[in-house]
């Protein structure tokens, strides 16, 4: 069972983990592009929430999103591996979370 509520959490702090962390890491972004990359991954890391597969599962999606955005680490489009990496591992942990409350002993 998914709860709204660990999916909102998730959402939550992955907008405002990315809203504030992408200024602080020298990212020069209009406001508005600032909002809708914290909104884009605040909606991804509520889907790997939502989803609830099993841990490898997760490190697997995880994995191949952080290589695919590491490689434009490098460019100007860098932040996008700061979204990923919050949105993944966020989004990763609040569904262990979830799936850990809901395990029936």
């Amino acid at each position: 069972m998914r709860d709204v509520i660990f999916i909102i959490i998730t959402m939550v702090i992955v907008w405002s983990v990315v809203f504030f962390a992408l200024p602080q890491a020298g990212f020069p972004l209009a406001n508005w592009a600032l909002v809708v990359l914290a909104s884009l991954s605040a909606i991804f890391s509520g889907l790997l929430a939502l989803m609830g597969q099993t841990i490898v599962e997760d490190i697997v999606i995880v994995g191949i999103l952080l290589i695919l955005s590491g490689i434009l680490w490098f460019t100007e489009i860098g932040f996008v591996f700061i979204c990923a990496l919050s949105s993944g591992f966020i989004g990763v942990f609040m569904n262990q979370i979830n799936k850990a409350v809901h395990r029936t002993p």
